[in-house]
């Protein structure tokens, strides 16, 4: 009898999006076989005990008994498996997957129940009284109905949740987005601002350079640097340094008068 329950060796990894079922269902197939061999121990000699956790080692895999090489008995060994291949599930977000979920195109209506039923086993439920359940159930719609995606996301990310808690923290994010938002459009105005003062200075440059043509109207040499000097001071914002036409130095515009090229 025991060889017809011999189950496989446990082959899977922790991080494959089914191991979760796969251990559960191996571990029920394992369970089964050993009492099958216990049973059979016992009628053959009661005073011989199975060795549980060598029995437990022969099934499985060497990527799999790495996880209870260090556990010296099998109820460690068991604890310690369903430790990593049964990871604990955020209630909160397992009632939102429950609460949200939607029969599929060409989903029967037995396969849609199957489904949440499902589901339902990762959600934590306890015995509430009526004033508790109702506020749960408020929570629940609360998180579901919010309009902003990542503030959902960040409150399903807590679990077990209370109404207060999920209120708060979802001012808080939403007081974060909103502050977010008005740094952005403050740094945009004033890149707008600056470029269009750059603009701006650049179109008074080309004026003040074309008011004056060398070739077709020479002045003397300290003469043309006094005229454009004296275009540029009302050109060009106070705030620039620009480069004397007489000497090719920067000067700032209430310095470029100390430059010797303007009073040859």
């Amino acid at each position: 009898m025991d060889k017809l329950l011999k189950p496989k060796d446990l082959d899977v990894l922790p991080t494959d999006s089914n191991a979760a079922s796969v251990f559960k269902y191996w571990m029920a197939t394992f369970e089964s076989f050993l009492q099958a061999v216990e049973t059979g121990q016992a009628a053959i000699d009661p005073s011989v005990e199975v060795n549980r956790r060598g029995l437990l080692v022969n099934f499985l895999t060497p990527s799999a008994y790495q996880y209870i090489e260090a556990c010296e008995t099998y109820e460690a060994a068991v604890a310690e498996l369903k430790r990593v291949y049964v990871k604990t599930k955020n209630n909160v977000f397992a009632r939102h997957l429950l609460a949200t979920r939607r029969q599929l195109p060409g989903e029967t209506l037995q396969q849609f129940l199957q489904v949440l039923k499902t589901l339902s086993k990762d959600c934590y439920f306890r015995a509430v009284t009526a004033e508790q359940y109702r506020w749960e159930l408020v929570r629940d719609a609360f998180i579901n109905g919010l309009a902003s995606a990542a503030v959902r996301q960040r409150l399903v990310e807590r679990d077990d949740l209370s109404l207060e808690a999920a209120l708060e923290q979802a001012y808080s994010l939403e007081r974060a987005q909103q502050q977010s938002s008005s740094y952005s459009i403050h740094v945009a105005a004033s890149n707008v601002v600056l470029q269009r003062q750059r603009s701006a200075n650049s179109l008074a440059g080309a004026e003040v350079r074309s008011a004056y043509d060398p070739v077709s109207d020479p002045l003397p040499h300290g003469l043309a640097a006094a005229v454009e000097n004296k275009l540029l001071r009302k050109a060009i914002p106070q705030t620039f340094a620009m480069p004397c036409s007489g000497c090719n130095m920067s000067y700032m515009p209430k310095e470029r008068s100390l430059c010797k090229s303007l009073h040859v």
